[in-house]
């Protein structure tokens, strides 16, 4: 493909890519990348969780960055890829972002990937295995 035909993503755990002073307020605006299903269902008082199948999804953030997450099947950890790559998780969920979003976060815990040029960020999750549509990652 010629480079106008391509265009760099980052997969990794978001909590790496996403600046330590808005990480808090994302969480809550996603309700934790779909992980409960509704903000009530966050609180303490009435912690009730998605269905495994439900935590995951694709995000318009408040600063307009689109981007795709899924929780892995078992947290945290260091996760395979469909290319013999390796993702350290820390906050129990993987993502892709664009490159750029991720160029100013520790991003060496992901990898940056190439992609067609009208790839449109998607997610899916299926027995422990998260797929992006460009990449599949095994967590379970």
């Amino acid at each position: 493909m010629s480079e106008n035909n391509t265009k760099e993503m980052w997969v990794g755990d978001p909590c790496y890519i996403i600046d330590d002073d808005q990480w808090a307020d994302v969480l809550d605006y996603t309700r934790y990348f779909n992980l409960f299903p509704s903000r009530e269902a966050m609180s303490k008082e009435h912690r009730e969780y998605n269905p495994r199948n439900e935590q995951h999804g694709v995000f318009t953030l408040k600063d307009g960055v689109t981007c795709a997450v899924s929780t892995t099947a078992y947290g945290d950890g260091c996760y395979p890829d469909d290319e013999g790559r390796h993702y350290g998780v820390d906050a129990g969920m993987l993502g892709i972002f664009p490159a750029e979003y991720a160029l100013t976060g520790d991003s060496q815990f992901g990898h940056f990937i190439t992609v067609p040029a009208d790839y449109k960020v998607t997610v899916s999750y299926y027995d422990g295995t998260i797929d992006f549509g460009v990449v599949s990652i095994y967590t379970g």
